[in-house]
């Protein structure tokens, strides 16, 4: 996050260069195709006038390469930004000679790959998709288990539900207050003789 933070400025000043960019590519098409005034400018006293060159071809070729440099610039300045991954944050109160206060901040698509995994192991599961969040009672969980077709569901629900529990309780510290599961079947799976 810190090194987005420090490229800030340049990836704003390649936005901005790319749009001025693409924006004055259009205006000088518009302007060489009979689409807009000349352009009129009068900077400390002396006066400027962009008009129409009797080099149509030329001009919209230097458009067009305009315009490409702008979208260079667009994509440069937007490129490797990815949005902050949404994080819980786990309020630490030492207790004893570790009286350490602070927090520790837990990612959440590393959490739910952890539970994933977890999951994956239970006899019956071929897949699961856990998406968490934090609730006032702790950890609130909806998973879609894949099962196989042979598993029995309510006893594999129950396993899920025990090993999801005891995973997020052990790792974040945290009780789970709701799990909610989402069962589905995947196809039979192939027996080895």
């Amino acid at each position: 996050m810190e090194i987005l933070r420090r490229a800030l400025p340049q990836r704003l000043i390649l936005f901005a260069l790319g749009v001025g960019a693409v924006f004055a590519s259009v205006k000088l098409a518009a302007l060489h195709l009979g689409l807009s005034e000349p352009l009129r400018a009068a900077i400390m006293g002396t006066s400027l006038e962009l008009g129409r060159t009797e080099q149509v071809f030329a001009a919209l070729l230097g458009a067009a390469g305009l315009a490409l440099l702008g979208v260079l610039f667009l994509v440069l300045s937007l490129a490797g930004l990815r949005l902050p991954e949404r994080q819980f944050v786990l309020k630490v109160h030492g207790e004893g000679i570790e009286r350490a206060r602070g927090e520790i901040r837990v990612a959440e698509r590393g959490l739910t790959k952890m539970i994933a995994w977890t999951l994956e192991d239970v006899e019956g599961v071929n897949a699961a998709e856990p998406r968490i969040q934090l609730g006032r009672d702790g950890w609130e969980v909806r998973c879609t288990i894949a099962l196989w077709q042979d598993a029995a569901i309510h006893e594999v629900g129950e396993e899920v539900r025990r090993q999801l529990r005891y995973a997020l309780e052990r790792h974040t510290g945290l009780q789970v207050g709701r799990i909610d599961l989402l069962i589905q079947h995947s196809p039979v799976r192939q027996r080895v003789a």
